[in-house]
């Protein structure tokens, strides 16, 4: 009884945080768009956007954060050299510089980018443009992406991107604002043709959402009727392009002692899904071990694509978790019922940095998609506790 009652609080702890985060979106923090329009001056800064579309004037802001200088209409260094090494860093400098044609000018005209906040992704320049200039004048003007760790792979053209959200007037993180991002370019222009983005939820719910997730997953496993063991299509002695596709290999086959393997001793790994970073290959052995035994057998994680720098030894890649059908070695049934389970949340970004000497992996960073996707209009007001809750540092 006891096993089962854990099973039923944890199960109903997850619809209630999921019920009120529904709410939150429904209803847009209405009661605060009044705060919000009044400490932000958000009618400003949509005017300056309105003028800066209309061609009329490109704008900085100056030292002290208030006034609005003129600035000369320079086109984008990421439109005028062939250097995609830096073009996704060029492109998060148009943004704190909130140059939106800066941005622009380091995609392409049929670029496809997905932001796993929202229900849909950005398709066309149009598309972005509308996204981006949204996030504009959403975020304060001293909010600032920087670049942690850079991935680019000049084999394959591909970029992954570690970062984090600052305030420029202390210098100090914001806390809840670490993300991952993963990028293919036109190997013709250097242009970004896709772009996915994931940024961590300040929700942490540790083993809850494993928990929850157990639970019909392992029904549906004992009342098929059919096997659904699924076996890993990979050998332990298998030959891969990257060690991280060896540790992801590892954990699949639930082999913990060959997936720690792929890390230092002293490997630091932060899992935004938990609370405290994982440190050292012993509490990574159980981290692993923990996970896979709360996840039914058939899932698995899935490496959806991959970039690794030879310079740095850095290595982006995004994944999926993915859940089999029973149907043999016909692959994943997109319409079973354990993948329709698992759709919505189940991908993520990672970054990953090697040891020069050994080649592996000294620390990582996974970051899970948010289970609550928003619309995009209303993303101006759903920010508004993160704007109250720093208006006075930004």
């Amino acid at each position: 009884m006891t096993v089962w009652y854990r099973i039923y609080v944890n199960f109903a702890a997850l619809i209630v945080v999921l019920l009120m985060l529904s709410f939150f979106e429904a209803t847009a923090f209405s009661p605060m768009v009044v705060i919000r329009s009044k400490n932000w001056r958000v009618q400003e800064r949509r005017a300056e956007f309105r003028k800066q579309r209309a061609g009329r004037v490109s704008f900085f802001q100056s030292a002290d954060n208030n006034e609005v200088v003129d600035a000369p209409q320079t086109p984008s260094p990421a439109a005028t050299t062939g250097n995609t090494t830096s073009m996704v860093e060029q492109c998060f400098d148009a943004f704190n510089r909130r140059d939106l044609e800066g941005m622009l000018a380091c995609f392409a005209d049929n670029c496809q980018y997905e932001d796993t906040m929202f229900q849909s992704k950005a398709v066309g320049k149009r598309e972005l443009k509308n996204r981006f200039e949204r996030a504009m004048y959403t975020f304060p003007g001293s909010v600032e992406i920087v670049t942690d760790q850079i991935a680019f792979d000049p084999v394959t053209g591909k970029i992954g991107a570690q970062w984090h959200l600052q305030d420029s007037n202390i210098g100090n993180q914001l806390r809840f604002t670490r993300g991952c991002s993963f990028y293919t370019t036109n190997r013709d222009t250097g242009l970004i043709a896709t772009g996915f983005r994931v940024m961590e939820t300040p929700f942490k719910p540790d083993d809850l959402i494993f928990n929850a997730l157990n639970l019909p997953l392992k029904l549906l496993e004992t009342l098929s009727p059919s096997p659904t063991t699924k076996a890993s299509s990979t050998s332990p002695n298998q030959e891969f392009d990257s060690i991280v596709e060896q540790m992801f290999d590892g954990w699949n086959r639930r082999d913990m002692d060959a997936a720690v393997e792929c890390f230092t001793n002293d490997v630091t790994l932060i899992d935004t899904l938990y609370i405290q970073p994982i440190q050292g290959r012993e509490a990574l052995r159980q981290h692993f071990s923990r996970v896979a035994n709360q996840v039914p057998r058939i899932c698995e994680i899935q490496v959806d694509d991959i970039a690794v720098c030879p310079t740095t030894g850095n290595v982006g890649v995004i994944w999926h978790l993915e859940a089999g059908s029973g149907g043999g070695e016909g692959g994943v049934d997109n319409n079973s019922p354990f993948q329709k389970i698992l759709e919505g949340w189940s991908r993520g970004c990672s970054m990953y940095t090697t040891d020069a000497g050994t080649g592996l992996l000294k620390s990582g960073i996974d970051i899970t998609e948010a289970p609550i996707k928003i619309n995009e209009p209303r993303l101006d007001t759903l920010l508004t506790p993160f704007k109250l809750l720093f208006r006075d540092q930004l």
